[in-house]
Parts: C-alpha cells; sequence; structure tokens
C-alpha cells in the first residue's frame, strides 16, 4: 500500500485558514478592554475552567477538512514476487520472481507434481501443471529452502439469465455450464444474473441482445468492423450466410455488412446481434458458439467489482471521512454547525457526478501523462483521442489501479474500407466503397517497411502488419496471420492434402512443425519407423496436435499402430485381409454430344469415383468418341497428382462409339483374377451396334458392368439392352450431387472392417474440443469401427452415431492434442455430408491450434514514464518471466532486447536504447524464414483491441465520490468562524 494526495497543493491553505483563526482570536480580545471587578474575579476563581479541548475542536476539525481537500487515498501496490493464471486449456500458471535456491520440485502434500519449469536468466521461474483443487497447499522446494502457496481460487461461474427461447442459443448455453463456465438462473433470481440473453428490447443490465426490428439487410456479407477484434480471433465471419439481418442503431460495430452496415455491435451494456445466430448456413457452422461464449465471458468479467470493498475505501478516503463528519458534527458542535454541515453534503452530492477528462496534448516528457493522472480521482473517465499514439504503458497501469475508466473521442468515417481486416497469406483482399477501379497513386507497405505500388487483385504474400495508402494518405492496416504449419506423414495420401487446404494451412512433408505449439501433423496408415514414433511423442506431448485418419488406406505394419495407439488412446484396426487387386475400368464419353452442366457433371463424377480410394481397386480411365484413348493406363495407382492432371486430359468432341470402347478394353479385364468391373459414364447416344452380343460377352467374362447417365437429355434404350444382356445396371444423375449419391453405392455395403453409420450423428457438448459448438453435422457414409467397445481405451468420445459407433476421439496427452479419425476421408466414404463433415474437422482443429498458437505474437511500440520508446509483447500461457526480442535499425542490425514481464502479467515490456534510431522489430515466422515487422508507433484504437495489455475497459470502473476541495475548504472556514466560534468559547462578547 502507498499513500498519495491528488490535489497537494491544497495543503498550502493550512497557512492561511490558521492565520485566519489567530486573526479571528487576535480580533476579539482587542475589542474587549477588561475591567478589574471584585465580583468577577471572585466568580472567576470559583468557577470550573472552560476545556482547551472544546475551544480547539473547530479548529482541529477544520485542518482535518483541509487535509481532506488535498485528496489522500490509499493506493495498492502489485504484488511483484508471486502471480497466477489460468488457460482455456485446463492448466495453472505460476510466476515465481524469486524461487528457492537450487534444482526445483512442486509437491502437493508430499507427492510430485508434473509440471514444467521455465526459467529466466534472472532465477525467475515460471511452472506450468495442470488445474488442482482451490486452496490445495503446494510446496515448491529447492536444494536449500522451500516456498509454501496455496492455489488460487477459480472464477465463479457467471450467472447468466435467458429470456425467451433463441434457436440454437440454449443449446449453447447448456453446453457452457456443462463445462461450468456459466451457472443458469431462473426468473425469481433473475436479479442476481451477471449477464443476460433474450430480444434486444427486453433484456436489461449486462446483456446479449438479439434486434428483430429496424432498418432490414437482405444477404449480407459479414466482415469484421476492426483490426483482428480478440472477439473473432480464430473464427471465419466473412465465410458465414446470413439470408437477413436488421442493422444495430447503437454500439461500435464488430460485424458489418459489405456497405458498413453494423450487424453486431458492442455497447456500453453489452453486445447487440441484428440477426438470429442459426439463421443461414450458421445452423451449419460451428464458430459462432464461440463468438457468444466470448462475450459472456467479457461481460461477466466486467460485471464483477475489479476491486475489493477495502481497496475502494482506500481510494475514496475523503468522501468517507466527509460523510463521517457531516454525521458528526451536530452531535460535536450543536446547531451552529448547520451551515458548515449544508456545505459538505452539497460538496457530497456534487461528487456523485462522474468526470471526465480531455488527454492534454502530448508534451517532450512524457512522464507528465502518468503524474498527471495521479492528480485526477476515482471514477474518472479519460478521454483519448481515436488515433492518437498510445500512452505509455504506466499511464493505463496508473488508471487501473486507481479506479479509473477511458474511452475514445472522434469518430472515424474512412472514405472506403478493406473486405477483410485480416487474412491468411495468399487471400485475395478487396477495396469496397472505392468508387472506380483506378488505384493510381495507391501504395501498400509490408510489415518490412518496403513501400511499393498498390496492384489489384491486393495479395498479400507473408504475415505481418501490412497498411494500405490512397493517393490521399488515407491508410487502413491489414493483419495478415501466419498460416498453420501442418506436416504431413511421409507418402502423402490424397485424402490429407485436400483437407487442410490453403491458406488456413500450409502443409509440407518434411519434419514436424516447430515448435509443437500451433503445428500439426497428419497421418492415415503410413508406416513409421520406431525413432519417427518417438519424435511424434515428444512433440505432441511439447503442445503438438496428431491428427490420424484411421480409415483407408489401413496401416499394414503393426508396430506403427501399437505404438500410435499409445498417444491417441484408442486401439488402431488392423487393414482389410489381403486379396487380389481387384481392377476398375472407367470409360467416358467424350462425344461432342456431352455439353455445359451434362460435361461437368461427367468430369466431378470421374473424380469422385477415383478418389474414393479404398484401397483394393486399381483403376483404369479411357475416354471414347470413334476411337478409345487411354488416358490412365490399367491398373494405375490414384494419388492426388494423378487427379490434379486428369482435367486437361479430358476434351471433348467428335462422334461416339460406344461398342467398339467396350470390345478394346475386354481383353484387358479378362486377363486379370481379381474381381472385374466397367463403369461407364455416357448420355446414352451412340452409333448402332450389338448390344445383346456384348453384353453376354460381359457376362461370360465375370465384368460387372454400372451405368451412369448423365444430364438432362439422355437416350435410355442402349445402356437398357446392354445392362439387361450383361446383368448390370444403370442410373441417371442431372447433376454433380446425385452423381455422388449414386456412385457411392457402387462400394460394398459392409466391406472388411467397415459398417454403414446410422443417423444421427451425436455430439459430446461437455468436450472442450467442441468449445460448445452444437450445429447438427452430417454423419460418415461408413466409418471403420466394427467393434466400438474393444476399439475405445483412454480417449474420450467426441461424435458418435445413433450406435454410439466411435466417429471423432481425442486424447489429451500432457501440452498437447491426439485427435482419432475412425473414417475414410474420400468422398465415397463420407457420403453427400463430405463437404460439411470436412469443414467441420478444419474448424476444430483450427480453434484447437488458435488457443495454443505460436504464430506471430502481437506487438506494440509505446513510450514510457520517461519518454523512452517501449516495444510490448504478447506473453501467452507457459511463458517465461523473460523473452529476447531481435530487432534492426538504420544503423545496427540483428540486435537483441530483452523483456520482462511482472508476475501473472500478459504481457513482456522492455525500453529501446536511445542510440538505436528508427527501430524495426521483427518476428520469425514459425514456418518459413520471413521476417514480420512492427515497424511504427501504436495507436490506441489498435492498442485496445489487444487484450493481451490489459487496458481496463472503457467506462466507469469505481464510483467518482471525490467531494470538491473548495467546498471543503469553505466548511472548514464556516468552523471557525460565528456562531460556531462564540458557543465553543474561541472568543467573547463584548456587553
Amino acid at each position: 500500500m502507498s499513500i498519495e494526495l491528488i490535489q497537494p497543493y491544497w495543503l498550502l491553505s493550512l497557512l492561511p485558514f490558521a492565520l485566519y483563526w489567530w486573526w479571528l482570536r487576535y480580533r476579539q480580545r482587542s475589542k474587549v478592554s477588561p475591567i478589574p471587578v471584585a465580583q468577577v474575579e471572585i466568580w472567576k476563581r470559583l468557577s470550573t475552567p472552560t476545556e482547551v479541548r472544546t475551544k480547539l475542536l473547530p479548529l482541529c476539525i477544520g485542518f482535518f477538512l483541509i487535509l481532506l481537500s488535498a485528496g489522500p487515498r490509499v493506493v495498492p501496490l502489485p504484488e511483484n514476487e508471486i502471480g497466477w493464471s489460468r488457460d482455456f486449456n485446463g492448466f495453472i500458471h505460476l510466476d515465481v520472481k524469486t524461487p528457492p535456491q537450487g534444482p526445483l520440485s512442486l509437491l502437493d502434500t508430499g507427492s510430485p507434481v508434473n509440471a514444467t519449469y521455465v526459467s529466466s536468466a534472472s532465477g525467475a521461474v515460471t511452472i506450468s501443471f495442470l488445474e488442482l483443487p482451490p486452496e490445495t497447499l503446494l510446496n515448491l522446494k529447492g536444494s536449500n529452502n522451500s516456498l509454501e502457496l496455496k492455489v488460487p481460487p477459480r472464477p465463479d461461474p457467471i450467472r447468466v439469465f435467458q429470456l425467451g427461447e433463441q434457436p440454437g442459443v440454449n443449446e449453447v448455453l447448456t453446453a457452457l455450464e456443462e463445462q461450468n463456465w456459466i451457472t443458469r438462473v431462473d426468473a425469481a433470481q433473475r436479479y442476481t444474473a451477471e449477464v443476460e440473453i433474450g430480444p434486444a428490447r427486453s433484456v436489461r443490465n449486462r446483456h446479449v441482445g438479439f434486434v428483430s426490428d429496424g432498418p432490414e439487410v437482405w444477404l449480407p456479407s459479414m466482415r469484421a468492423a476492426k483490426l483482428d477484434d480478440p472477439l473473432l480471433r480464430g473464427l471465419q465471419p466473412e465465410q458465414w450466410t446470413i439470408s437477413s439481418s436488421y442493422q444495430t442503431a447503437t454500439g461500435t460495430p464488430i460485424l458489418t455488412g459489405s456497405k458498413g452496415e453494423a450487424l453486431v455491435t458492442r455497447t456500453a451494456d453489452g453486445f447487440l446481434w441484428g440477426f438470429s445466430p442459426t439463421g443461414g448456413d450458421l445452423s451449419e457452422r460451428s464458430d459462432w458458439p464461440l463468438l457468444l461464449t466470448r462475450m459472456l465471458i467479457e461481460l461477466g468479467e466486467a460485471s464483477r467489482s475489479r476491486i475489493d470493498s477495502q481497496t475502494w475505501a482506500g481510494l475514496h478516503l475523503p468522501f468517507l471521512f466527509t460523510s463521517i463528519l457531516l454525521v458528526l458534527l451536530p452531535v460535536l458542535l450543536g446547531s451552529g454547525s448547520n451551515w458548515s454541515a449544508a456545505v459538505l453534503f452539497i460538496a457530497l452530492l456534487g461528487s456523485l457526478t462522474q468526470h471526465e477528462y480531455r488527454l492534454p496534448e502530448k508534451t517532450s516528457q512524457t512522464s507528465s501523462y502518468v503524474l498527471w493522472a495521479k492528480s485526477l480521482p476515482a471514477g474518472s473517465v479519460i478521454q483519448i483521442p481515436r488515433q492518437e499514439v498510445a500512452p505509455p504503458p504506466e499511464f493505463f497501469e496508473a488508471l487501473k489501479t486507481r479506479g479509473m475508466g477511458w474511452k475514445f473521442s472522434g469518430q472515424q468515417t474512412p472514405q472506403w474500407s478493406l473486405s477483410k481486416n485480416s487474412c491468411r497469406p495468399g487471400e485475395v483482399i478487396h477495396i469496397v466503397h472505392l468508387q472506380d477501379s483506378d488505384v493510381s497513386g495507391w501504395t501498400q507497405k509490408n510489415p518490412r517497411g518496403s513501400i511499393s505500388p498498390l496492384t489489384l487483385p491486393l495479395t498479400p504474400e507473408f504475415s505481418g502488419l501490412w497498411t494500405i495508402i490512397d493517393s490521399q494518405g488515407v491508410e487502413a492496416p491489414l493483419l495478415v496471420l501466419p498460416s498453420f504449419p501442418v506436416s504431413i506423414a511421409e507418402k502423402t495420401s490424397d485424402g490429407l492434402s485436400q483437407l487442410f487446404e490453403e491458406p488456413t494451412f500450409k502443409s509440407s512433408t518434411i519434419s514436424l512443425p516447430t515448435p509443437p505449439l500451433g503445428g500439426l501433423y497428419a497421418w492415415q496408415g503410413q508406416e513409421l519407423s520406431s525413432e519417427r514414433i518417438e519424435e511424434i511423442d515428444r512433440w505432441v506431448r511439447s503442445g503438438g496436435i496428431l491428427f490420424a485418419s484411421v480409415g483407408s488406406p489401413g496401416c499394414e505394419d503393426e508396430e506403427t499402430r501399437n505404438s500410435l495407439s499409445n498417444i491417441l488412446g484408442v486401439n488402431l484396426p488392423e487393414p482389410p485381409p489381403e486379396g487380389d487387386l481387384d481392377m476398375g475400368l472407367l470409360l467416358i464419353d467424350l462425344s461432342g454430344s456431352l455439353l455445359g452442366s451434362a460435361a461437368t457433371t461427367l468430369l466431378e463424377s470421374t473424380l469422385i469415383l477415383l478418389e474414393s480410394g479404398d484401397g483394393n481397386t486399381r483403376w483404369g480411365l479411357a475416354g471414347f468418341r470413334d476411337e478409345l484413348s487411354w488416358i490412365l493406363e490399367p491398373g494405375t495407382s490414384i494419388t492426388s497428382n494423378t487427379l490434379e492432371k486428369i482435367p486437361e486430359l479430358i476434351r471433348s468432341g467428335g462422334g461416339t462409339h460406344l461398342g467398339k470402347a467396350i470390345r478394346k478394353v475386354l481383353p484387358v479385364l479378362k486377363n486379370h483374377s481379381g474381381q472385374r468391373r466397367v463403369v461407364l459414364i455416357t448420355d446414352g447416344k451412340t452409333t448402332p451396334d450389338r448390344w445383346s452380343d456384348l453384353g453376354k460377352d460381359l457376362a461370360l467374362a465375370e465384368v460387372e458392368l454400372e451405368v451412369l447417365l448423365v444430364g438432362k437429355k439422355t437416350d435410355t434404350s442402349v445402356v437398357s439392352q446392354l445392362t439387361r444382356a450383361s446383368g448390370g445396371r444403370w442410373q441417371k444423375a442431372a447433376n454433380p450431387k446425385e452423381a455422388q449419391e449414386i456412385l457411392k453405392t457402387l462400394l460394398e455395403e459392409n466391406p472388411a472392417g467397415w459398417k454403414k453409420t446410422t443417423s444421427p450423428l451425436i455430439q459430446d457438448l461437455s468436450s472442450v474440443f467442441l468449445s460448445g459448438y452444437t450445429d447438427p453435422v452430417g454423419i460418415p457414409y461408413q466409418s471403420l469401427t466394427p467393434d466400438s467397445t474393444a476399439r475405445i481405451g483412454t480417449a474420450e468420445l467426441v461424435w458418435t452415431d445413433a450406435q454410439r459407433r466411435p466417429l471423432l476421439t481425442l486424447q489429451r496427452v500432457e501440452l498437447g492434442l491426439a485427435v482419432t479419425w475412425w473414417s475414410g476421408l474420400d468422398p465415397l466414404r463420407l457420403g453427400s455430408s463430405g463437404p460439411r463433415i470436412k469443414a467441420r474437422l478444419r474448424e476444430l482443429l483450427v480453434s484447437a491450434l488458435e488457443r495454443n498458437s505460436t504464430s506471430l505474437r502481437q506487438g506494440a511500440l509505446t513510450q514510457s514514464a520517461s519518454g523512452k520508446r517501449v516495444f510490448m509483447l504478447e506473453r501467452r500461457p507457459g511463458d517465461g518471466l523473460e523473452m529476447e526480442q531481435g530487432f534492426d535499425s538504420s544503423t545496427l542490425s540483428d540486435q537483441s532486447l530483452l523483456l520482462s514481464a511482472e508476475p501473472g502479467s500478459t504481457m513482456f515490456k522492455g525500453e529501446i536504447p536511445d542510440h538505436i534510431l528508427d527501430p524495426v522489430i521483427y518476428q520469425q515466422s514459425p514456418i518459413d524464414s520471413e521476417r514480420s515487422f512492427v515497424v511504427s508507433e501504436s495507436s490506441l484504437e489498435n492498442l485496445a483491441l489487444m487484450k493481451w495489455v490489459d487496458l481496463p475497459p472503457k467506462g466507469k470502473q469505481a464510483m467518482g465520490f471525490q467531494p470538491h476541495s473548495f467546498l471543503l475548504f469553505l466548511a472548514a472556514i464556516i468552523l471557525i468562524s460565528s456562531p460556531v466560534r462564540q458557543r465553543s468559547g474561541l472568543g467573547r462578547e463584548q456587553r
């Protein structure tokens, strides 16, 4: 604790106050000429002497009021030796600035705690371990001494009241309650709720309200209103499709439409949604519940007092003592104190109003900011220009410890804006509200500080903070986030390579991503060496994510299966029994009659069938016009490279001679010992032939014939004769979706090791991996789960079908995750729900990667109280208390800066030496050798979006209650003046 005075110059009034009191006493004595009278002298000797204490009481109270006018308050000092923090993944982190000496061990009732230790060069240590019950007594033991600590209590769950039944929201709240994030209250306890959810007109206090009237926006294109808003971290609102929305009339936009219409806003009392969270395709997405969850957490934290009653009293000493004096004055001094009490009452009433102050103009000495903040009463709100360079960190620390708030002043209304404020490398960014496409005179500044002319389309190549500058000098920031590094097992799999598409992921097959946090390793049946498996095990335990698709192709190596089973927490299945490889020949009609949508369906159907990749069929692909031509030789193993070349090789035109094509492929099939199949994709129009005889030849050769007629105008006469004679079948598809439904039936209903899944998909809503996601997703057509009870070991069931067969399982491995997908990734294994399933898997993995991502940290360049430049860097869970940061300048290169953090804080700070000119701070990308830079001082508007800076929230933090100093001084003057002076014996009346 420390004592400080808000307005110390009022102490100077003590001298004139004392002189005034002395003058009053001297003036009274000079007016009275005492005459010796015997009776009076005798009376003096007999009477009790007047107590000096009574005479000096008004003077003492007056002195005390002047002391209160200086605004004394007790400010809590931060605890600098020990700090605690918790993260989303269930870990608790302990920072100890001065730990015991020697090798450290953490004990709980004598038993070692499984923990990781990060030591700093200064001797400080950060310890991370899984959550323990609150108040657990821990012993941090060194070789010579020890330190006893207690696990701090968890924050209480947020009390939430839901008004009405908003579709989808109830399921999210149920999931959050199961995870002990919130506690739901009923209508009888509504007054105890910290957050309310419901229609915007009906909710009160802090709330998430849904707007249901006002200007309507149809088919809005969603985009983030601000650069890297923490509420939207890891989400992709640009991909949301909303059929209609109402514009929100109040608040700061979070999500807007393409024309800038506010669709989701932050207000002083909460958040407003202009659309239903399950409208449009949101019912098929799993990221909007995370946005709602973050809103609830933010509102819950803001609704609770950040200071306890003792601290609050220390910040409001003048108000408390003035209130006490107002009650005691009539008791101590009688009715003669009425005038003074009235002035004190006015002073208290005046303190109830919220005080707003505008940030003073920047001076050469930044320390004036901090000194100025110390001169303001608690409850003050500071107006800071929106684009002003951020004040020093000490300024915001002074606001936080003294119970003050801040808000922006002024508004920014740009003539144009970017379609997205954050993206991944390689994404196309559009400029909206631009009158024409002429961008001559526009420039772009990349994260390295280089400026070049702007060319459209805008596709930033690497991560970091980009700046777009128009011809008038107006700037717009663009934060390019690094892609998540994904390493695919040595033999690339088509399904995996398609699952991790750019630009969200950057895949390779070289090595495991470094560092593990924020990286993913994908495996699909490849044989791995024992050294590689040990490396993967260590990598996952250090924070990596292992994603294993145990569908086709199955892993034939028993040692690989057994070793990975320990990491995944499941028993991996054996591959199907070996046998003769099946031969499949795909004949596609390339005649000129297949045009438009029919040609598209033919191409899509071809790729879908070849992508099935069940591992037991080798394919040949031939196109026929007047003659047959091989596109893929018979028996070809299909890979991603093979599929990429197919669209270039398919060209339509010419006549159609189906009979000649079948006769040419028939000898190839007869020479094969396994199962033989011909899949024919055509519109049915061909030259005449002896179709019954040709069909009998296929039947004698034991060749299965499957015919798929594509297009809206087809001829069934030929294929009817052909399939009737061969024992085959024909089906018709007007579009690729219908074709996919038909082609998936070409798979066996129950091949070895596979089972057809049963609807619906069941999700474990309490799973941390899902994070409250509730959207009903389609189920795969088949899953590799013949015996569900024998397959699951210690892993958590995240998705199952109606018969409780596992579809997605999760195993936590220390800091990392091991995820198992129990189906194939090819379209025919997934069925019609394939695109939605893949999208959901990507979303879940992105969310998990975001939580512990080692992507480029956010940084900000501000100034210290002494005027020096200070670089602040985001600190993440598990980091130590110190970090080395590289930087360049115009005079030096490849320098390092030591950054340090206070225990329990969320940011590193370090002063840049004065001799370093034009510092350029960089961070090495975890993916490649590209460097991303922070090149300029940060504006407060951008700094406010960085939650790790720990700025106090906008608005009132504690009630002001600072009586006006002048009124306290006036009340003190009245106390020593008439009539209180006369009744207290300060002077004598003249007769």
